[in-house]
């Protein structure tokens, strides 16, 4: 029977003979034990996944292809930079991915004509639509929320209340250089 060895730790990536190589310190064995394993050989998604994620540092551009929106990726650990499809970067990144987004967006200007401009809403309600995003007094979003309810939520809000609907909402309006 085989020893299974656990991974402990994701230390860095390399690439090397066209293949992704990651450097691995293994469960119970001293530093001087860690190895260069292919990407294959891992069984640690949870690990990978983390490791991944904490590699991105920006969001170059974004292209439309017949995927849908492409997001040109930097790495914070020297690589070369990568295509990333939407969904993979609204699931990874949603910070970095509404950031980019709203840097890219034309924004509309004054409040909408409605009475409940600024009604006590809870947030601890999940938001039901993004109407439209605004920079007045900072970036807000026009939150739709149950019982028809709006409400201007700030940005940083909203990245911690429902950034899969920014992203979404961001998307559908992004303006893309040809």
């Amino acid at each position: 029977m085989d020893d299974e060895y656990i991974v402990e730790n994701i230390i860095k990536r390399r690439f090397k003979n066209g293949k992704v190589q990651y450097y691995l310190k293994w469960f119970g064995y001293p530093p001087s034990e860690n190895t260069w394993e292919p990407e294959e050989h891992l069984n640690c998604p949870d690990l990978l996944n983390d490791f991944i994620k904490s590699k991105a540092s920006k969001i170059l551009s974004a292209k439309m292809s017949n995927e849908g929106i492409q997001y040109l990726m930097l790495w914070n650990d020297n690589w070369a930079q990568a295509t990333i499809a939407s969904d993979e970067a609204k699931q990874h990144w949603p910070e970095l991915t509404m950031s980019f987004l709203e840097n890219h967006l034309e924004f509309r200007t004054g409040a909408p004509q409605n009475n409940q401009l600024f009604a006590e809403t809870s947030t601890s309600e999940q938001p039901l639509k993004i109407h439209y995003v605004t920079d007045i007094s900072g970036l807000k979003y026009w939150v739709e929320f149950p019982n028809n309810q709006f409400k201007f939520v700030d940005s940083d809000e909203v990245k911690q209340i429902c950034p899969q609907l920014a992203v979404d909402y961001l998307e559908a309006h992004l303006q893309l250089d040809d």
